[in-house]
């Protein structure tokens, strides 16, 4: 895949959510960015209330994953001199904690936030670097994954509702050849920003992408590298 192709798809994704929005006219369509806003704060709160549990269980197993990448940075950044669990510098520490995340695949300001948990996590006794960029590795794969699953839950089970709302209750003013211009017009406004938003919470996910899946494609695009940037909805998503 292309960085074109990856640039069509986003302006493919405005696009289809301006039409929407002209189709379902400006009131539904309202509802629709507030569904948005919604579903993101309970992603994220469902994330926070659960994603430290689901780490903790599945560390035994797979606390191991990000071994080969904490190594590789505490090489590069010590130039391959002393072990990782002789290291006590506080800046070197950092250094590798960042390069570590950044080699795993996690990018842009969630690394950060991330780097302040590992260090919280290294206040524990028997939790050295190693252990801590792990478990926090661990903990942002199950945020990402909750924080998802919450927000499709959410944005589904809202969607239906208000549809359903739509469907039986139908206002006779929208019939009014001013009104329902206005009503369409303005649909296909905030059917545009609805994908904006859309475009905002998959931007946020590609900060994990690398992850799962070779980041290069996906950072060059100028439309994606946009939405990856933007921080309407980050606080909403991400309070580690």
């Amino acid at each position: 895949m292309s960085s074109l192709a990856v640039n069509l798809a986003v302006l493919l994704v405005l696009g289809f959510s301006a039409w929407q929005g002209y189709r379902k006219g400006l009131i539904l369509s309202v509802c629709s960015v507030v569904i948005v806003f919604i579903s993101a704060f309970a992603g994220g709160r469902i994330a926070v209330a659960y994603a430290e549990k689901a780490s903790v269980s599945v560390a035994p197993v797979l606390n191991w994953l990000p071994d080969e990448k904490i190594e590789e940075a505490s090489a590069e950044i010590t130039k391959g001199v002393g072990h990782l669990s002789t290291i006590t510098d506080q800046s070197t520490l950092r250094d590798i904690t960042v390069l570590s995340f950044e080699k795993i695949g996690i990018t842009g300001p969630i690394v950060e936030k991330l780097t302040e948990r590992v260090f919280n996590e290294m206040k524990v006794p028997e939790h050295g670097i190693r252990e801590s960029i792990a478990n926090t590795f661990l903990y942002s794969v199950c945020y990402l994954i909750l924080c998802i699953f919450g927000f499709l839950v959410v944005f589904i089970v809202l969607t239906l509702l208000v549809n359903f709302i739509a469907a039986v209750f139908r206002f006779p003013v929208f019939n009014h050849i001013a009104v329902r211009l206005v009503d369409k017009i303005g649909g296909g406004l905030l059917g545009f920003f609805f994908g904006v938003l859309i475009m905002c919470v998959v931007g946020w996910a590609m900060h994990f992408i690398g992850v799962f899946l070779p980041a290069d494609i996906f950072e060059s695009s100028a439309l994606l590298a946009y939405f990856m940037n933007a921080k309407l909805l980050f606080a909403q998503l991400t309070a580690f």
